[in-house]
């Protein structure tokens, strides 16, 4: 995603990633002011104030910073009971164990997903470079 997109999305009050990567800097959406905050430097300057004064950063890329599931707190919610899946009655534990190896191939997806994003960026640019 390109920031001219990302500023599109935060007009139309479509919803935007928690976290975000540009350049080196880091950025967290603010919900209550609606911006990104600067989480790199200490002094919190905006996604706006960083990356506007020049119009050529505009199609800078943005990397969406996914936050990983937290698998304990699955387990918090599943507790000791027993549930249904597909109407067969198992146990809290086997579930459980269900549903990490669900959480934990997601993980390993996205993970792979955005090793293959960097790769074509970086094929981009060579291509660019070779023209």
């Amino acid at each position: 995603m390109k920031i001219i997109e990302l500023l599109n999305k935060i007009a139309n009050n479509e919803e935007v990633p928690k976290k975000i990567k540009v350049s080196c800097y880091e950025f967290e959406w603010r919900e209550e002011g609606r911006y990104y905050a600067n989480t790199t430097k200490g002094n919190y300057q905006t996604l706006l104030q960083d990356w506007l004064n020049n119009a050529n950063k505009l199609n800078s890329e943005v990397e969406i910073i996914e936050e990983e599931i937290d698998i304990q707190s699955i387990e918090e919610i599943v507790g000791n009971t027993d549930v249904r899946m597909n109407n067969k009655e198992i146990s809290a534990e086997d579930y459980f164990y269900t549903i990490t190896n669900i959480v934990l191939s997601i993980n390993e997806l996205k993970n792979k997903q955005n090793e293959s994003l960097k790769a074509v960026k970086q094929l981009d640019k060579n291509i660019k470079e070779l023209r």
